[in-house]
């Protein structure tokens, strides 16, 4: 609640020297049209014991979204919205020796990767631009997103290995995870951009950064039942931070035809 707090009032004692306005933005539509690929950072992993190693990845995602605008064509504006997000929830792979696993595999490699659930978020963001010349704005957006889980989540990746030769299953690997407690979740958000003016509609492209102030997912991941090596086990955990790099469409407004007298 306080970050909230920091942008309104930030954003009140911004507006009363917001005398400044720029007119070509009042050509184009308040809504905005977004879509945005992602790279979340990778899961931290903790080892509690063991020593197989569990290699962690980034994971690609992406979000689309649609948002508002208040005071438009001020050097200073608000706006917000709604975004669907896909979040991650594993990206990891591993390789066991082959004095781990029957002689058949000779070694064993795997990569597990998935993504946990669609969610909606909602932005509110106070937006800096200053012009570049006369089609291009520099812009800066500083903010908080909310995330609405609408129920508690859980995922489980789980690698066996059969060996029909002696008719037996192996469990080796899993990683258990679940989403935290509370439904609200809430992140700072930070980008910076230009505005390019075309013809007919008006294009925003920025690098936008996401912190997470609480963990999307926790869990922990297991190897088990190997032939030569002890159990290994540790912690993993996704921040949901992430990095993009976000590209919104503002389209020309039409222009009312003069009635003829």
């Amino acid at each position: 609640m306080m970050s909230i707090l920091l942008v309104i009032v930030s954003f009140n004692g911004m507006s009363q020297n917001n005398s400044k306005e720029f007119e070509v933005f009042n050509n184009y539509g308040k809504w905005g049209y977004s879509l945005t690929p992602i790279l979340y950072n990778k899961a931290s992993i903790t080892k509690d014991f063991g020593e197989t190693i569990l290699e962690n990845k980034a994971t690609l995602s992406f979000e689309i979204g649609v948002n508002y605008h208040f005071w438009r064509a001020k050097r200073w504006s608000l706006n917000t919205g709604i975004n669907l997000n896909l979040l991650p929830a594993q990206n990891a792979s591993f390789s066991l020796r082959k004095e781990d696993v029957h002689d058949s595999f000779n070694g064993f490699q795997e990569k597990v990767m998935s993504y946990g659930h669609l969610n909606f978020s909602f932005p509110i963001n106070a937006e800096f631009k200053m012009p570049i010349n006369s089609n291009k704005f520099f812009n800066i957006n500083t903010g908080v997103s909310f995330y609405y889980m609408l129920t508690r989540r859980r995922n489980e990746s789980i690698i066996s290995l059969v060996n029909t030769g002696i008719n037996e299953t192996r469990e080796v690997f899993g990683i258990y995870q679940v989403t935290q407690d509370n439904k609200l979740q809430i992140s700072a958000i930070f980008s910076a951009g230009l505005y390019i003016i075309l013809k007919n509609y008006m294009i925003q492209t920025n690098l936008v950064y996401n912190k997470s102030f609480q963990n999307l997912w926790e869990g922990e991941y297991q190897f088990g039942n190997l032939l030569v090596s002890e159990p290994t086990r540790g912690n993993y955990t996704v921040s949901g931070d992430f990095i993009g790099i976000s590209t919104t469409v503002y389209f020309k407004k039409r222009q009312k035809r003069k009635k003829k007298k």
